[in-house]
């Protein structure tokens, strides 16, 4: 584990074992929160309802919009939008998004 993370987060940075904890249950490891900049004892780093394991399959876990269209990944999610498509959710084509 890079011995920045050990200093900074408490952890021993020699330490494996360390290094494999996942103390906010997200799925990701200490040691792969460092190396992706999300937030170790946090499981929802950008805040947008979808834990940061499962964004790191697909969105971004440290931006709450992925494709910029103004709705927060986890509403896309959750209403069977696809959070990395822009526009997809303008129903009526009329330029705007349902909020």
């Amino acid at each position: 584990m890079p011995r920045r993370l050990g200093g900074d987060a408490g952890l021993k940075p020699t330490d494996e074992f360390d290094a494999r904890l996942d103390p906010d249950a997200d799925g990701l490891t200490n040691r792969q929160e460092f190396a992706i900049g999300t937030m170790r004892k946090i499981a929802d780093t950008d805040g947008d309802t979808l834990n940061d394991g499962r964004e790191v399959l697909g969105t971004k876990p440290l931006i709450r919009d992925s494709d910029g269209d103004l709705l927060d990944d986890g509403f896309e999610v959750v209403n069977g939008f696809n959070a990395l498509t822009v526009g997809e959710t303008d129903q009526d084509n009329d330029g705007d998004t349902p909020i």
